[in-house]
């Protein structure tokens, strides 16, 4: 079959959203849990699994198939993001993207906020110092460098995070998932090609609320070294 990579069964119900992913016939049932109810939230979610298993699916090449309605300027500039990791990367392969519906973007009428990412590290605490004026929410994805069974540990963690916030008068908002330890890993490294991707997922599922994200990279522009996290590739998302 052609067909290497499927999105099926794309759910949203309160705060959860989920889908179940076909990679290679093996089936993944990926989740994500917010603070909210996401059934309010969620517009598009197709065009988060899209851009999560993008460089899945180019592992595998072939056709990668999505149940439901993806974005058009989204779709076209997966086609930019395939030039630049199958130049970076060429043990992957271009894949074509068949979707239910490819529609135009949503014109958001009312303001939207600006969130940035942060794990309390050097990174994320340089880009809320710089632009802390500019920042709205703050963002923390449980699941992608603490995995899910280290309960305790993520707890002291959101203790210290929640208190930071609090010191630069920010609201934190903390996402749950399984996409990264239990998933993305079993196929591709995380840092090279998906670590990138997976933060996109979750803020693609919150562009009703937020038109803006900032990503904290460890690099500048004089090491301008291939990552899953790039300058090249962030803002096609």
């Amino acid at each position: 079959m052609d067909e290497k990579v499927i999105i099926k069964n794309i759910r949203v119900k309160n705060k959860k959203i989920s889908a179940d992913v076909f990679v290679n016939d093996e089936k993944n049932k990926v989740w994500y849990e917010f603070p909210w109810n996401m059934e309010e939230i969620a517009l598009r979610p197709a065009n988060s699994f899209l851009v999560a298993f993008m460089p899945i699916a180019m592992k595998f090449g072939g056709k990668f198939k999505i149940e439901g309605e993806i974005s058009q300027n989204l779709y076209n500039q997966m086609a930019t993001y395939q030039d630049i990791m199958t130049k970076w990367y060429p043990e992957l392969s271009r894949v074509e993207i068949c979707a239910d519906k490819i529609s135009k973007d949503i014109n958001f009428k009312e303001k939207r906020k600006r969130i940035s990412c942060f794990t309390g590290g050097v990174d994320s605490f340089y880009t809320l110092i710089k632009h802390q004026n500019e920042i709205d929410n703050l963002l923390y994805v449980w699941g992608f460098d603490i995995p899910l069974g280290e309960v305790k540990f993520y707890n002291k963690v959101e203790k210290h995070l929640s208190t930071v916030a609090g010191k630069f008068n920010k609201d934190i908002v903390f996402v749950k998932t399984n996409l990264g330890f239990d998933v993305t890993n079993k196929y591709l490294a995380w840092g090279n090609y998906c670590h990138g991707p997976a933060i996109a997922s979750v803020i693609l599922f919150m562009t009703s609320k937020y038109n803006e994200c900032l990503m904290p990279s460890n690099n500048d522009y004089s090491v301008l070294v291939p990552r899953g996290s790039h300058i090249l590739i962030n803002h096609l998302w």
